[in-house]
């Protein structure tokens, strides 16, 4: 596929009046859309057939090396884990031979959206109007993404996904009564984690998105799979996103008065990739346990226990993170402002082409010149 094809898919995301024109990239610098993912070993496949569960390589070393007597106890102990409920819920039912039928090596794609995502009324969508779950369904297209799945939360978005012919399951998931009255974006998003923990529990691994993501490659091709958990930062520059030492200095304690401290941006929860194991589904469960004891934004209560050590009384988790690269999963604060000279104009552009752009920071921009309005519509 064309990359100018691929660019011109990305479509008005968070407001109508922000849409793309093609990305002059050379064909030089293409890259392949469509691949699915990498090939699992032949020890992690001997690890799946044994356990029958857990396509992640829980019983087998990062290096390919036969495990340890721990990695092997927690295999086990996942296989046991994997065969408990919910395998037979009304939610399982209906959701599960829906993800055996588009998930590929066992992992899938899935959003949530409810017609708010549609803007069919304007006065309930936040940005200036514009089908969002259209935009979304034509851009994995382009990309040439398969293995997603819509949890449509009522009738209006399972009508358009059948007409789009994209794949879908209506389930009715119920708002925690601490999360309702909130904003209708985050009482979605606290869904999530409840739908997250089952699926884990079925065997595959998910990567969880907004609809307000634009890929512009497959995915699924740019995963790592080195850690329980891989998410897109807020952070827009190199440090703030994977993470840097500051220090402070208190002259009054003499010599010894400094300390280093860390920063780290946040994880966006609108694109997380989770791999299935008894650490990341007790992590959503925790969330999802929070977020029904008290009014909360859901990505802060993840944050909060997904970056927070065991400390005191608070529990470990036990969940390894990796942060994606900002400059290929980049948030639209990254893409338009900061590393903007990195990605504009396209023909000269010195930063990799992303593998999605996240329209999650609302942006107002004048261009300053002739040059650089052909780039922004």
């Amino acid at each position: 596929m064309a990359l100018g094809a691929v660019w011109a898919a990305l479509v008005v995301l968070l407001g109508a009046a922000m849409c793309f024109s093609a990305w002059s990239l050379s064909c030089a610098r293409g890259a392949t859309v469509g691949a699915r993912g990498v090939a699992p070993s032949a020890r992690a496949r001997a690890a799946t057939e044994r356990w029958g569960r857990a396509p992640s390589e829980l019983a087998v070393a990062a290096d390919g090396l036969a495990p340890n007597a721990l990695r092997a106890r927690e295999a086990a102990s996942w296989a046991e884990y994997a065969r408990t409920p919910p395998a037979d819920s009304p939610l399982n039912r209906a959701i599960r031979p829906v993800l055996d039928a588009v998930a590929v090596r066992r992992e899938v794609m899935l959003a949530i959206a409810n017609d708010v995502m549609m803007c069919t009324n304007p006065k309930t969508c936040w940005w200036d109007g514009g089908n969002i779950l259209a935009s979304f369904i034509e851009v994995n297209r382009a990309a040439n993404i398969t293995n997603y799945l819509i949890i449509a939360l009522d009738d209006a978005v399972g009508a358009a996904c059948r007409a789009a012919r994209a794949p879908y399951v209506r389930i009715d998931l119920a708002v925690p009564d601490a999360q309702k009255g909130s904003r209708g974006a985050n009482m979605i998003s606290t869904l999530k984690y409840e739908l997250l923990a089952d699926v884990l529990l079925m065997g595959y691994a998910v990567l969880v998105v907004d609809l307000d993501l634009a890929f512009l490659r497959n995915p699924f091709a740019h995963l790592v799979r080195d850690a329980d958990l891989e998410g897109s930062s807020d952070g827009f520059t190199r440090g703030w996103a994977g993470g840097q030492l500051a220090s402070v200095s208190d002259r009054s304690m003499g010599w010894g008065g400094g300390g280093l401290y860390s920063q780290l941006f946040t994880i966006n929860v609108g694109c997380v990739f989770v791999q299935p194991s008894p650490r990341t589904v007790a992590l959503m469960r925790r969330v999802a346990a929070a977020l029904r004891a008290k009014p909360a934004w859901d990505q802060q209560v993840f944050n909060e226990i997904l970056l927070s050590p065991g400390y005191a009384e608070r529990p470990t988790h036990g969940v390894s993170l990796r942060v994606m690269d900002h400059l290929l999963w980049a948030n639209s604060k990254t893409f338009f402002k900061s590393e903007r000279a990195r990605f504009f104009p396209g023909a000269t552009a010195s930063a990799p082409m992303p593998v999605m752009v996240h329209m999650n920071c609302c942006l107002l921009y004048t261009s300053p010149s002739p040059e650089t309005d052909s780039y922004l519509v």
